[in-house]
């Protein structure tokens, strides 16, 4: 009979017998018996990338006027152009470092990149320009001094919306103003139709009224047949239909 303290021993035994699981093993020697191999291949090593690739030195300081621009730093700007940076550097979708400045409100850094001689009217992949962005954003400063430096007030993104459109639509009263002091064009359609009075029927007063004062069009429909009236009602606007209406707007 296999006693406790038996079965202990012969464990002992057994254990030190064993070769050590961290010894080196030898190869197996080539079996002498014909048929498929029982050895397990191995799989391939992949080596393992502790670090991503370092950018080209022109693609880094791209990059690096970018992140300046938008931040407002215009040491760091000035820096970067100095060491090569161009200065009508874009992101993929083509969004220039002036339009970044632009839809921040960083008025150091659009004066300085004018002054290199920046592409005012360039657009990215969407078709929006710096003056967009501005006019977008509501920002009155940068939307001025984009067009003192020559910025065209009339062009149209992918969807053909102008900067007037832009700032209408999105209720920044004072940018509409400041656009339509430089002469926007008032009445031109986007691709569906809509002019800047019926962008401007989601709901605010003042751009309204600065629209009506310009002799905006209010009887225009767009292509779906809806006028700057129509979309007033339709969101309850009344303060905006009420307006609409006074200044003969009658659908």
């Amino acid at each position: 009979m296999l006693t406790p303290v038996r079965f202990a021993a012969a464990l002992a035994i057994l254990t030190l017998a064993a070769p050590s699981t961290f010894a080196a093993q030898k190869p197996a020697k080539p079996a002498h018996k014909t048929g498929k191999s029982t050895a397990i291949p191995l799989a391939p090593q992949t080596p393992i990338k502790l670090f991503a690739p370092a950018l080209p030195i022109g693609d880094a300081l791209r990059q690096d006027l970018l992140a300046a621009a938008s931040a407002g730093d215009i040491d760091r700007v000035k820096r970067y152009v100095d060491k090569g940076a161009p200065v009508d550097a874009a992101q993929k979708d083509g969004t220039t470092a002036l339009m970044l400045a632009a839809k921040t409100d960083r008025l150091t850094v659009i004066d300085y990149l004018v002054t290199k001689k920046v592409d005012v009217d360039a657009a990215n992949s969407y078709g929006f320009t710096a003056l967009m962005y501005g006019a977008m954003q509501g920002y009155v400063d940068a939307t001025q001094r984009l067009l003192d430096d020559g910025a065209g007030i009339d062009k149209v993104d992918k969807n053909g919306v102008t900067a007037l459109m832009w700032a209408a639509r999105s209720g920044h009263a004072k940018v509409v103003d400041v656009l339509l002091l430089h002469s926007a064009a008032i009445d031109v359609r986007d691709s569906f139709g809509n002019t800047a009075l019926i962008h401007a029927g989601s709901g605010d007063v003042a751009t309204v009224r600065s629209l009506i004062d310009a002799h905006a069009n209010v009887r225009i429909k767009n292509s779906n047949g809806t006028t700057a009236l129509m979309k007033a009602t339709t969101r309850h606007h009344d303060d905006v239909a009420s307006l609409l209406r006074s200044a003969g707007a009658t659908q």
